[in-house]
């Protein structure tokens, strides 16, 4: 270990003289200022959803925000005074939300110029536009939750990690300014992070003792953390004062680790049972789509079946160019031939006779007559160069004999 008396009076006092010549500036000349991150505008997560809002809520909707203070019985004490330990500026963080949104808002907070112009005549207070709906509510939960850690030495050297938690909570609310009936709630809540880490050594080297600890700690900015609450607060009242059909393409911009709200009476629980009825109604599309495609279908089969049993049964009732001819030969009879009357020969007989004709009318002479009708005929016939015949007689009447009188002609 070094100590200060073994090092020369000169040295030391050369190296005080460094120090404050650094330290110091001489009285004629400004300071100059050291200078960090260039300002900007708050911006947030929940921006864009605010935003997505704009023009979908009447304009005739007077919004105006009433008192949020912080409730949670902290207070913070330090050297530059002491205050609440959450900030005290919630209303003015919730209407910067409200306009980000695009609604028609009304101050109320700040009411003393409208008032003194009013006693002095110089403004009617009548003409203050009348508000429709406002919001209210408190911050009312700071809790510290105990943390934990752990530390690893191996002679006198090793790493060490801890980490804390807050949680915050507040709730707001809109009311009805016109018979104060509260429309709208939401409590949320949120753990602001913090943690340390680093490493330590305490031991020897040599005959030296060197202690040692490093490490880096982080934590989330309360009031940032706030205020990412509050706007999201905000579109979520805003929200359930609309129906989900209007806000849907909204609430997708909200990333599920920046926040999300899905208890009951909220826009999450509107937007699941919106969902719930699109999933059955495209079930119910879907079941119907493959009732009538079954129902295509077996008329289809059914179809195509009659039309099978129509192919079958044709060849049946209908014959084909080959078979007609040889169906119409047999079911043809054969011509049967007339039996041999009475004195003919047996070559006669066999002989084939012609099919039997349509019988011509009976001649009107005797020598017209068949010769057959002749040579049967034996007995003389008195007048028969006489007597005409009629159209309609045939051969045995002219000759006056029967069918029986002739066969016994021919055996005679």
């Amino acid at each position: 270990m070094l100590t200060v008396t073994a090092l020369p009076f000169s040295k030391l006092a050369g190296a005080a003289a460094l120090v404050a010549l650094a330290a110091c500036t001489p009285p004629s000349k400004n300071l100059d200022l050291l200078e960090g991150p260039p300002i900007e505008d708050v911006v947030t997560p929940i921006d864009q959803a605010l935003h997505c809002l704009d023009n979908r809520i009447s304009n005739k909707l007077a919004f105006s925000v009433g008192p949020i203070p912080d409730l949670t019985g902290r207070e913070s004490y330090n050297d530059g005074g002491a205050g609440k330990y959450v900030s005290q500026g919630a209303a003015d963080i919730v209407q910067s939300a409200l306009f980000k949104s695009g609604v028609t808002i009304v101050n109320r907070r700040s009411m003393g110029i409208p008032q003194t112009e009013a006693r002095w005549g110089l403004r009617d207070i009548k003409g203050q536009m009348p508000v429709n709906l406002f919001i209210s509510g408190s911050v009312n939960t700071l809790d510290f939750i105990p943390g934990g850690g752990m530390s690893l030495g191996v002679r006198g050297v090793g790493p060490q990690y801890r980490q804390n938690r807050i949680l915050v909570g507040m709730d707001l609310a809109v009311t009805n300014a016109a018979n104060g009936q509260v429309v709208a709630n939401i409590p949320l809540q949120k753990q602001i992070f913090s943690d340390e880490t680093g490493a330590f050594t305490h031991r020897f080297f040599g005959t030296t003792l060197v202690n040692m600890d490093a490490g880096v700690q982080r934590r989330e900015a309360l009031n940032m953390a706030l205020r990412q609450m509050l706007y999201l607060a905000t579109y979520e009242l805003l929200t359930q004062l609309m129906p989900p059909e209007k806000y849907e393409e909204c609430s997708a911009l909200i990333a599920e680790d920046v926040g999300a709200v899905s208890g009951t009476k909220t826009s999450g629980e509107q937007l699941a049972m919106l969902q719930d009825a699109r999933d059955a109604e495209m079930e119910a599309a879907q079941a119907a789509a493959d009732a009538a495609a079954a129902e295509a279908e077996a008329a289809a089969d059914a179809e195509r079946a009659a039309a099978e049993d129509a192919a079958d049964a044709a060849p049946a009732e209908v014959p084909t160019a080959e078979a007609a001819p040889e169906t119409t030969a047999v079911a043809a009879p054969l011509p049967q031939a007339d039996p041999a009357p009475a004195g003919e020969t047996t070559e006669e007989a066999r002989a084939p006779h012609p099919a039997p004709a349509r019988r011509p009318e009976a001649p009107t002479d005797i020598e017209a007559l068949p010769a057959r009708a002749v040579v049967h005929s034996t007995a003389p016939v008195d007048g028969a160069a006489d007597r005409k015949l009629k159209p309609t007689e045939n051969a045995e009447e002219a000759l006056g004999t029967t069918p029986a009188d002739s066969a016994t002609l021919s055996d005679a």
